[in-house]
């Protein structure tokens, strides 16, 4: 696109957490927030399962979320997905830090409808959901 140093607009392609219970953040993400999962990557060398989330209709080409093919038609997408690291029940978890230590305050959300409102994620980080900038 022209105008654009890089070709396009700039956008951030992924958010990735590491959560503590991921069924209460699966649950949270697409129930509270209405996320959709599109993809699920074991990567059992590190003791991880990724779950890939976003705000789209969109259909991966292999209904399967765990499907291998699927994975480059994900990284292709054109909005920011969420990355949840959820570790295997062997693998020593990660402290969650005190608020005053986080590298970051939260997530903030755009919508297309309804007023601002601030929830808290199942490990506790703010999720604030807006129809307008959050300046």
């Amino acid at each position: 696109m022209e105008g654009y140093p890089l070709g396009n607009e700039t956008r951030l392609a992924q958010i990735s957490l590491t959560v503590r219970d991921v069924e209460e953040s699966l649950a949270f993400c697409c129930d509270a927030v209405g996320m959709r999962l599109l993809s699920r990557q074991e990567v059992p060398v590190h003791g991880l399962t990724l779950y890939f989330l976003a705000f789209t209709e969109d259909q991966p080409p292999n209904p399967s979320i765990d499907a291998v093919e699927n994975r480059e038609w994900l990284w292709q997408r054109p909005y920011t997905t969420l990355e949840l690291r959820a570790t295997a029940s062997n693998t020593p978890r990660l402290p969650h830090p005190p608020e005053s230590q986080l590298g970051f305050r939260g997530i903030s959300i755009v919508g297309a409808d309804g007023e601002r409102q601030q929830l808290r994620d199942p490990d506790g980080t703010l999720v604030t959901i807006a129809t307008d900038r959050l300046d």
